[in-house]
């Protein structure tokens, strides 16, 4: 697909949804990406409800930080997403690229849990720029990501 192409599809789809009355921000301040934190297990779970934007990933960011000032290390981070939903800019791509570069060392295993085809390409390409060992999982899969992490790292 034509990444250009791919961006103007986002682009008129959230037109789109923001005409029909139906694009909203949540309570954290702006961004549509859920970043869930189990302290306890060490792994970040992140749920994109829309498009990702550079607001995503300034708060992931934020919680990713706090976590890491007390615990040094995350053992993994769980993308949950049943269809992968694009980026809202140019802008949000690169800020997805820094977030990856930035924390791809401090964290030891990905899971894409994920049905889109986007995960089985990002499964087998970016295992291959990043520190962590990266997995795909069927979107049903979850707790079977979950447990992957859990598992001592090889």
């Amino acid at each position: 697909m034509n990444l250009k192409i791919f961006f103007c599809d986002v682009d008129c789809l959230n037109k789109e949804i923001r005409q029909q009355g139906g694009f909203s921000y949540n309570v954290k301040g702006g961004s549509m990406l859920e970043v869930k934190i189990d302290e306890s297990a060490g792994i970040t779970t992140m749920t994109p409800d829309n498009a990702l934007s550079e607001v995503d990933f300034e708060y992931a960011t934020q919680r990713v930080n706090d976590y890491l000032k007390k615990h040094g290390k995350l053992k993994g981070i769980i993308i949950n997403t049943r269809y992968f939903p694009g980026w809202e800019s140019f802008g949000a791509t690169l800020s997805h690229f820094r977030f990856v570069r930035n924390y791809h060392c401090q964290v030891s295993k990905v899971a894409l849990v994920t049905d889109s085809a986007v995960g089985w390409l990002a499964d087998r390409i970016v295992s291959h720029f990043v520190a962590a060992e990266v997995r795909r999982f069927a979107f049903n899969d979850l707790k079977d990501a979950q447990q992957w992490i859990a598992e001592e790292c090889t």
